[in-house]
């Protein structure tokens, strides 16, 4: 067998004590048999994505799996309110020619967020979301603490834009990984509204369906760490 036929992996310490093998890569000759639930698998997209510079070679079968999981909600809408006893998230279109701050990673749009009338996030996605882009929506999510605001700032929208404008963010941008932008003037213009062509054309950019928002939001809170799995041979 050729080595593109085999899958090089890293077992688990009960595999390895039961066989008496060392830590090291084992090839498994492929193709694998995945016995999991399908929230699982795009837990292992969402988490491998976020560092690995390759996440587009992933992106076709992981957008694949996000629309399969949402036509299993059904059509949720043009808009909903995600609410909890901490939580407030509207999802639903954003006007992409006003006050943003997206998510993006490289030149590719994520998602984009606005602010509502009360300072809370109204949240559109274009692509899959990796798990920091994930972690972003937690801080988009807040209810605002009588006392504290959102991490001393009034509500949700204050506190992302404070994070935009950290040097975080940059850092991230250079590494690859996901990054919170700002965009005053709207997608695509920068501070003195000249055109940055590589955001400009993304402005006809059209909303994936709710229900693949709300299964990728579902997937991450009912499976924060990838469970022990038992991979078979197909």
């Amino acid at each position: 067998m050729e080595p593109d036929q085999f899958a090089f992996a890293r077992l688990g310490p009960a595999a390895r004590d039961r066989l008496g093998l060392p830590d090291a890569l084992h090839p498994l000759p492929l193709p694998l048999a995945w016995g999991a639930p399908e929230e699982v698998l795009l837990r292992a997209y969402q988490l491998c994505a976020e560092s690995f510079t390759g996440w587009p070679a992933l992106e076709p079968a992981w957008a694949a799996l996000v629309r399969r999981l949402g036509r299993a909600r059904g059509d949720l809408g043009t808009a909903m309110l995600l609410e909890g006893p901490a939580r407030r998230l509207a999802l639903g279109p954003v006007a992409l020619d006003g006050p943003l701050l997206c998510l993006q990673r490289g030149t590719t749009v994520l998602a984009a967020m606005s602010r509502e009338a009360d300072g809370s996030i109204r949240l559109a996605t274009f692509r899959p979301l990796d798990e920091r882009a994930l972690g972003f929506l937690d801080g988009a999510g807040a209810l605002p603490d009588p006392g504290h605001g959102v991490a001393m700032r009034a509500n949700a929208w204050e506190y992302l834009q404070d994070q935009a404008a950290g040097l975080g963010q940059a850092y991230a941008a250079d590494r690859g990984d996901t990054y919170l932008s700002p965009w005053e003037f709207g997608l695509g213009l920068d501070s003195a509204r000249r055109r940055v062509p590589a955001f400009w054309r993304q402005r006809r950019l059209k909303p994936r369906p709710l229900a693949e928002v709300v299964a990728q939001l579902a997937a991450r809170d009912r499976w924060p760490r990838l469970p022990a799995l038992r991979v078979e041979l197909g």
